[in-house]
């Protein structure tokens, strides 16, 4: 290593108009936040019983850390002996648990810590919505019962304080009934099938996996839908629909919000943070989230979820089997692969319910119709065995002849459904099934020739279902059927219609979609284009494995050599965060080739950049400095893109690990100064890290620990950002 007294003074000049850029405020370790926590939250060893709040979860939650990492943080405070640990009764628990408080040199610490900050001045919005400033001590006399550590946690996510929200966050967690089944479907008509509904609600009082099990269109989703909108009433719910494209990132997403709305935020953190999912980090977050929720999670069409989502459900079998006060009901057509028949048999946590058709009372029901007395009923429901489905589309047609053909249901709908509806009738109905995922009703209205009563018709008719939070879909069994009916024009004009409007979503799965949509239209140019425009941030946001179904949708024959530079770059995108490192270095090489072809240098110099990045992460330095020098002459030295400075980055993060600090820092200084003109907080967050590693190595510490809590600050920016534009 090179001498550093003279790297030092040298990196402080550098520094200083970093520094003078930002405003520094008092950010806590989280040693600091425990020793707080325990100050507010204190208990005696005298006393009887201990409170929730003083155990592994309870502090885990009051300081916003998630309690896989607990011992991490206790175990040096327990060394130090700032803190004592034992064991304790927990009020309203039966069996003993560990539980924390300061010792003596804690408590002093602590103390002194608390005095400090709450003299220290802060901005806050006032009750008149101006900013004002003031001492943290007379706010947090105005805002209530809110806790230090939850305030400082708040200063460190906003510039000004805002005491309302302050208010909201420090709140207890919720025990109001929360109702996320908006993506249910509403039943039109609902008939029989009071047995297996008793089966499922007492299966639900029994915290049991229930398993809905039957052919499609037999009632599955039916029956669980009026489960559902009875059980709401006394316990939060949960409804998921696996659809094309559905992963595990996109499923987690969905359930982290419907814990967070709850107050369970331990998985929701999670994914906040981690880029790449780890399986048995997910499932401590979740048990922990899972802990105190009365809740019934609905999953529709498990037959469609992925290896990775079974393997998931695989390994949180038994989470699911010690939470008693939550229960799983799974609707699919075929054999459910993650238990095992010790389950069902012996254990008794899984119950399975096989649905076969309706029995004759509930099927003339159903029908609704006289045709019990014209003497056809006995022959309908001989055909159907009482498939609900079939029998209300059988109702549904106002003259149905005497002989009518019901061994396939393609052929009824063809013949029976089709012939009858009017001609733009028939063009919604080709539009609605079009559409993979459940959609707004404007998007069914192609032009102004369609009216709404084209589509209450259609919805009368029961051939266009309505979700509960308004979106419509077509069932399987209707959709294909009509998908077929499409001619060659139609189907390019109709998938180029959903193209159009899904692409405009912030939705990633009706990206997805509509590039899906694009492919089917014949427009593989313009999907190409946006596969090169979000495709990278799709991949980034754990939409990989739908990405790579979407790149085998591609005809290598008709693609130019711009389009198969975007393809290869995406599929080495893939690779990448899968951890086939090789692969994913080889399609970096042939994308590169491809954009050298036609003039993309930024394209090739991109390629050559994620491949330095990737040699750089295992630690061949000299490769990956030798990938980052050839894609910033590819580029070339002088430009001042954000391409550029991620790739002056990378050299200066591997002349870091080198020991060439005055280097790395002039490399970095680079990276900083583009990413600070282009507003790029993500770049800059990387840069004030690297930074903080240089400057630690040479031994200025305290400067070290400044530019990695300024990076973690910008971080958690973006991430409370995202956050609110995700929820508009």
């Amino acid at each position: 290593m090179e001498p550093f007294a003279p790297k030092k003074i040298f990196m402080a000049l550098s520094m200083r108009f970093v520094l003078e850029e930002w405003v520094l405020r008092r950010i806590l370790t989280t040693k600091e936040k425990i020793q707080l926590y325990l100050l507010e939250n204190r208990s005696s060893a005298d006393d009887h019983e201990a409170p929730e709040d003083i155990t592994q979860t309870g502090i885990s939650e009051g300081i916003g850390i998630l309690p896989s990492h607990f011992r991490q943080y206790m175990k040096p405070l327990l060394e130090e002996e700032l803190v004592a640990e034992r064991s304790s009764r927990i009020s309203g628990g039966k069996r003993r648990r560990k539980v924390y408080s300061l010792e003596k040199g804690g408590l002093s610490s602590a103390t002194t810590l608390k005095n400090s900050l709450l003299s220290e001045e802060i901005r806050y919005f006032d009750l008149n919505g101006r900013i004002s400033e003031g001492k943290i001590s007379e706010i947090i006399d105005s805002a209530g019962n809110v806790s230090l550590v939850q305030l400082v946690d708040e200063l460190e996510r906003s510039e000004v304080l805002d005491p309302t929200l302050l208010r909201r966050r420090a709140s207890k967690r919720e025990t109001r009934i929360v109702d996320f089944s908006r993506t249910s479907p509403i039943p039109e008509r609902f008939c029989g099938r009071e047995v297996e509904k008793k089966a499922i609600l007492t299966g639900i009082e029994r915290g049991r996996i229930l398993v809905i099990q039957g052919i499609a269109g037999i009632g599955k989703t039916a029956l669980a839908s009026k489960a559902c909108s009875e059980v709401k009433k006394r316990r939060s719910v949960f409804w998921y629909e696996f659809r094309k494209w559905h992963s595990l990132w996109g499923l987690l997403n969905e359930l982290s919000r419907f814990l967070e709305a709850m107050g369970a935020r331990n998985l929701s953190k999670y994914l906040r943070t981690e880029k790449d999912l780890d399986l048995e980090n997910v499932r401590s977050a979740l048990r922990d989230d899972l802990d105190t929720c009365r809740a019934v999670l609905f999953f529709d069409d498990f037959q469609k979820a992925n290896d990775e989502i079974l393997d998931f459900f695989r390994r949180l079998l038994p989470v699911f089997k010690e939470k008693r006060e939550l229960a799983i009901v799974l609707m699919t057509r075929e054999i459910v692969p993650f238990y095992d028949r010790k389950e069902v048999e012996v254990n008794h946590t899984v119950e399975e319910i096989q649905l076969l058709g309706l029995d004759k009372m509930s099927s003339k029901h159903l029908l609704g119709t006289n045709l019990d007395e014209l003497g056809m009923f006995d022959e309908i429901y001989t055909a159907t065995q009482g498939h609900p489905l079939f029998l209300e589309l059988i109702s549904s047609v106002p003259a149905i002849g005497p002989e009518p053909r019901l061994r396939y249901v393609d052929q009824f709908i063809e013949e029976e459904i089709y012939s009858e509806l009017e001609p733009k009738e028939k063009q919604m109905m080709k539009i609605a099934s079009v559409y993979e995922n459940p959609v707004q009703t404007s998007r069914l209205f192609f032009d102004e020739t369609m009216g709404i009563e084209t589509y209450l018709a259609l919805k009368k008719r029961m051939l266009i279902i309505t979700l509960e939070d308004g979106r419509v879909k077509v069932h399987e069994m209707i959709r294909k059927p009509f998908l077929s009916m499409l001619t060659p024009q139609e189907k390019d004009r109709y998938h180029l219609w959903a193209s159009e409007g899904l692409l405009r979503e912030e939705d990633e799965i009706l990206q997805i979609e509509g590039i899906h949509h694009l492919l089917v239209s014949g427009n593989h140019s313009w999907a190409a284009r946006y596969l090169r425009d979000i495709g990278e941030k799709l991949i980034k946001r754990g939409f990989g494995d739908e990405m790579l179904a979407l790149l085998m949708e591609f005809d290598p024959k008709i693609l130019n050599a711009e389009e198969k530079a975007v393809l290869t770059e995406r599929e080495g995108d893939i690779f990448w965060t899968k951890g086939h490192l090789d692969d994913a270095i080889a399609k970096y090489e042939e994308s590169r080739v491809f954009h050298e072809e036609v003039g993309d240098s930024e394209g090739a110099a991109r390629s050559g950049r994620k491949i330095g990045s990737i040699l750089r992460s295992i630690g061949e330095f000299e490769e990956g400095l030798k990938a980052y020098l050839k894609a910033l002459s590819t580029i070339g030295k002088e430009s001042d893109t954000m391409e550029a400075a991620r790739i002056l980055g990378g050299i200066g993060s591997i002349m870091a690990r080198k020991g060439r600090f005055e280097k790395a820092v002039g490399y970095l200084m680079k990276d900083l100064k583009i990413a600070r003109q282009e507003a790029d907080k993500e770049e800059i967050a990387r840069v004030l890290n690297q930074l903080g590693y240089v400057l630690y190595e040479v031994g200025a510490h305290d400067s070290a620990l400044e530019l990695q809590k300024l990076s973690l600050k910008t971080k958690e920016r973006i991430l409370e950002e995202w956050k609110k534009y995700s929820e508009l």
